[in-house]
């Protein structure tokens, strides 16, 4: 994670702490009275991105139209799944925070733990992704052995939404890899 601003390490450690820890169950409560609700409204959205063509969207960029019919069908497929047990949601909030904790609230050890990884690593995004910092992820790039790759016009979603060029990258960088001095060739 990018090094926070003192102002913001200290929201972090005030006023993210308090969000932490009343996240999960503020979660639960608002999935118990609307969950049905917003699983529907979820799929609203999902049907309408599945059936944009060129169109943008403002929080995970990218290009909806690219994300291919068969991956919109698995979503949908998975929220109807959900909206038939939305109680089973709630461990969702307590995953999410513990995401949000550990990039933002503990930085320290989650960054000792990256700094420990012994090899190569591939840090692939999209150019047009507005959940991910760039910052934060040319700091990791930025690792020894650790190989940053950007993609242009592409947004959050860079496995689904362009996944040829994202198989091709991984596909090139795992040939290059295998070249490294320390890590050999398999025989």
């Amino acid at each position: 994670m990018a090094p926070a601003s003192p102002a913001e390490a200290f929201g972090w450690q005030t006023l993210g702490r308090l969000v932490v820890a009343a996240g999960p169950p503020t979660t639960r409560l608002v999935l118990r009275l609307a969950g049905r609700r917003i699983l529907d409204a979820k799929r609203t959205a999902i049907e309408d991105a599945g059936s944009i063509s060129g169109g943008r969207t403002d929080l995970l960029g990218g290009n909806p139209g690219r994300v291919s019919r068969a991956q919109v069908d698995l979503w949908l497929d998975d929220l109807e799944a959900a909206r038939e047990h939305p109680e089973r949601l709630a461990g969702t909030a307590t995953a999410f925070t513990s995401i949000v904790k550990a990039m933002f609230i503990t930085q320290k050890s989650t960054n000792e733990a990256l700094d420990s990884v012994q090899m190569p690593v591939l840090v692939l995004w999209g150019s047009d992704d507005h959940l991910v910092d760039p910052t934060s992820l040319m700091q990791h790039a930025r690792r020894p052995g650790w190989t940053p790759r950007p993609f242009e016009d592409v947004g959050h979603l860079l496995p689904v939404e362009a996944p040829d060029l994202y198989a091709q990258a991984v596909c090139q960088w795992l040939s290059d890899s295998l070249e490294i001095p320390g890590f050999g060739r398999p025989t």
